[in-house]
């Protein structure tokens, strides 16, 4: 909770010095979701390998 608490402080305080400018939560959603996309990927072409070996 107290780690939740003082990421939320530091985002605060990020978009303030950039006047709201930059939207990390929402850069932080469309990383994630790369990543997850990304994963099942990986996964999709570890299968593959392994039906042609």
């Amino acid at each position: 909770m107290k780690e939740n608490k003082a990421e939320q402080s530091a985002l605060s305080e990020i978009n303030q010095l950039t006047g709201n400018k930059l939207n990390f939560k929402q850069v932080e959603n469309k990383l994630d979701s790369l990543l997850n996309k990304t994963g099942l990927g990986m996964e999709k072409l570890l299968k593959l390998e392994k039906l042609i070996k």
